[in-house]
């Protein structure tokens, strides 16, 4: 294994008081404020990648069409300029963000600000699909402070 996703997992689980860095390091998902998380190391040409992958759940049945066609456009629009994207879990129906990151520059403080971003999108994502409001998946809290919980499964 990398040695650089190791120390990078430990450090993470550390700021953020997991238990687990030796699973996570094997793909073991990992909950943030009921969004559930993994990470993975890839060798890939000639650079080391981290994915992170953000469960935002089932899209909602009432307007799946239009929150389908919505993350399409936000792929569309953001995967040449942040290196991530939305998809759809064939065994769960779950859509799911997945984003890539360079081992050689990212930190443990990034990876923290990072999933907890997520966690909040994610949760706002719900939200508004359960009211029927519009998609709010493309970035819309990532600077919002609040009370993450963490925990492994």
């Amino acid at each position: 294994m990398n040695k650089c996703f190791e120390n990078l997992v430990a450090e993470f689980c550390m700021a953020v008081n997991l238990p687990c860095p030796k699973e996570m390091m094997n793909g073991v998902a990992f909950t943030i404020n009921h969004v559930t998380f993994s990470v993975h190391h890839q060798r890939k040409a000639k650079n080391d990648l981290l994915f992170i992958y953000a469960d935002f759940g089932r899209a909602p049945k009432k307007n799946a069409r239009t929150c389908y066609y919505h993350l399409l456009q936000e792929n569309f629009l953001d995967f040449p300029v942040k290196d991530a994207s939305f998809g759809v879990v064939s065994a769960t129906r779950n859509v799911v963000h997945v984003s890539s990151y360079c081992l050689d520059t990212i930190t443990a403080d990034d990876l923290v600000e990072t999933v907890v971003g997520l966690a909040w999108q994610a949760e706002l994502w719900r939200i508004d699909n359960l009211s029927g409001d519009r998609n709010t998946a493309p970035g819309v809290a990532a600077n919002r402070a609040g009370f993450m919980t963490f925990s492994a499964h």
